[in-house]
């Protein structure tokens, strides 16, 4: 995973230079292991949903050389993706604009999409061009609010089930369609 998530660093770092990138891996207590790339420092053609989306293109773009994970991986289990958008304020002058929304969301305002089949690029295309662009409308047309940071996240589970969208929500089977 680590490998898969610094590969797709260096590239994003070479084609969007202005970018802060950050990779987190993490091992759970219940030996699934989540691995996530950090986008930070968007340009501003990225955060103006209302005008370009052009942050829908790059990523498709980006993606369309990333190699996928394998559908049955050696050691078990499956490779699930997801991509999420933190909003809010990327600036100082964006925090007083938008302190109402912090107070009341704890600081962290973030969606993402359900997790997609890693080992397929038509999934991951999806999430990217149909998951993040409703969730880029959907807060532009309901708060107003830019997007500050891109996560994207790859989850492995040992059962193969497709992870919960959120904590309460239990997986799914692989094969459900």
């Amino acid at each position: 995973m680590q490998e898969k998530l610094t590969g797709l660093m260096e590239y994003i770092k070479f084609e969007v230079p202005e970018l802060s990138l950050l990779v987190s891996t993490f091992i759970n207590a219940d030996g699934t292991v989540d691995g996530e790339l950090r986008c930070g420092n968007l340009p501003e053609h990225w955060r103006d949903i209302t005008t370009d989306l052009s942050i829908i293109a790059d990523l498709s773009m980006i993606f369309q050389s990333f190699r996928v994970f394998p559908e049955d991986p050696p050691m078990g289990g499956k490779f699930w993706f997801t991509i999420g958008v933190r909003f809010g304020p990327q600036n100082e002058m964006e925090v007083g604009e938008l302190a109402e929304l912090y107070k009341r969301f704890r600081g962290l305002f973030q969606i993402g999409t359900y997790p997609a089949r890693a080992w397929e690029m038509g999934h991951i295309q999806n999430a990217i061009a149909l998951g993040l662009r409703a969730m880029l409308e959907g807060l532009a047309d309901k708060r107003g609010l830019p997007p500050s940071v891109i996560l994207i996240r790859f989850s492995w589970i040992p059962d193969g089930k497709r992870p919960g969208h959120f904590e309460r929500e239990g997986g799914k089977d692989v094969w459900v369609k």
